[in-house]
């Protein structure tokens, strides 16, 4: 079946699946203009996005642009481990390729089902409207999924006639997030290789409290403020900054019998060398000790005294930092600069002037492009 392309009176129930907020905002304006008496309700089902982080920022934005259109909402589950494995055997498959086209075709699915469940004669997708997605396939793909389950596909194209542009004025007049990839994490790796950038939001350290501090929290955090400060009325404006952001993978020593020690490094800590390095212990002052190669060796007891905390051993150290901020604080300290990169170890003891240990350190720095919100002056 294929809806009438204008009907003031067609007052069917149409199911739409949401990719996100950017290409939804305009659909359902314009299928709403198109079909003023239908209900129109949105299915918000992708469990291609990844991280789990990116899916909760995108439903979030898509929310709050249902609220603005007055179209109900409703999601289904973040079956990502299903997706990824319909999509195994193409994790390299260029964008807009095989991929995808399985990814269209598992949503596409599980929207006309749902529709079934609710008893729902039409479906269609906001996907049409992303100049990134084929449109013609999408049209193919949805009429075909839709005939399987015995319902209707609406081939909305609201790219024709300038339909992008008024898109994009849209989303910016409503202040949308807007993501700077597709979603899974294949299409991401490979757009970033492109930049030759890593894909940071691929990235968890093993603690919680560090990963805080990274883009994809912070953002989360953000929008959700804005949201309250759009229940108070407060007028604002979406900003960029380019920020450098910490990425630390791993740290590992052992002491001269290749004993293995544990450890925690400041934030910022970088090592020229990509190979494992003897470290000399050359000179040593209170609670700090300066070895070869710019390494500077710092014990507990001094980094809890500097800090004020009281951390009982370096594990409990590892898992439950300090924020960067306060990292930085200490660097300037041992430093005297707060912009030093020198590899700085915290271990529980200190050993002897001609101690000798074996370092590998992998950490990178990275430039990211961040949004603020600057409240409008009244």
């Amino acid at each position: 079946m294929i809806a009438p392309y204008v009907d003031q009176d067609f007052k069917s129930h149409i199911l739409v699946h949401i990719c996100c907020s950017v290409d939804s905002h305009y659909f359902l304006s314009e299928l709403h203009n198109i079909y003023p008496s239908a209900k129109i309700i949105g299915f918000f089902y992708n469990p291609n996005i990844h991280p789990f982080e990116e899916y909760q920022l995108r439903w979030l934005d898509v929310q709050r642009s249902c609220d603005m259109l007055g179209i109900e909402l409703i999601d289904d589950e973040y079956d990502v481990h299903n997706w990824l494995r319909e999509t195994t055997g193409y994790e390299d498959a260029e964008e807009k390729g095989e991929r995808c086209a399985i990814c269209f075709d598992v949503r596409l699915h599980k929207t006309a089902r749902k529709a079934k469940e609710l008893g729902i004669e039409w479906i269609s997708t906001t996907l049409l409207t992303s100049p990134m997605k084929p449109q013609q396939e999408l049209f193919a793909l949805g009429a075909e999924v839709a005939s399987w389950y015995d319902i209707g596909f609406i081939s909305l194209d609201t790219r024709s006639k300038g339909g992008t542009q008024k898109q994009q004025i849209l989303c910016k007049d409503a202040k949308l997030y807007r993501q700077n990839y597709c979603g899974c994490l294949h299409a991401l790796s490979k757009q970033r290789e492109r930049a030759h950038k890593k894909p940071y939001e691929l990235f968890c350290p093993i603690s919680y409290s560090r990963y805080l501090e990274y883009p994809i929290q912070r953002r989360i955090a953000l929008y959700k403020q804005r949201m309250k400060w759009e229940e108070q009325g407060i007028d604002y404006e979406i900003c960029k900054k380019r920020q450098m952001f910490y990425y630390p993978f791993y740290t590992h020593i052992a002491d001269s019998h290749k004993n293995n020690l544990l450890c925690h490094t400041l934030s910022y800590s970088l090592f020229p060398h990509k190979r494992t390095q003897k470290i000399k212990i050359e000179t040593i002052r209170g609670h700090i000790a300066y070895g070869s190669s710019e390494v500077i060796f710092i014990d507990l007891h001094y980094f809890n005294e500097c800090m004020q905390k009281n951390y009982p051993d370096i594990t409990s150290l590892v898992f439950n930092p300090p924020s960067i901020k306060q990292e930085v604080a200490l660097r300037q300290k041992i430093e005297d600069n707060p912009f030093g990169i020198s590899l700085i170890v915290v271990v529980m003891h200190l050993g002897n002037r001609g101690d000798v240990y074996y370092i590998s350190h992998h950490a990178e720095i990275q430039e990211e492009s961040i949004e603020y919100f600057i409240k409008k002056d009244t």
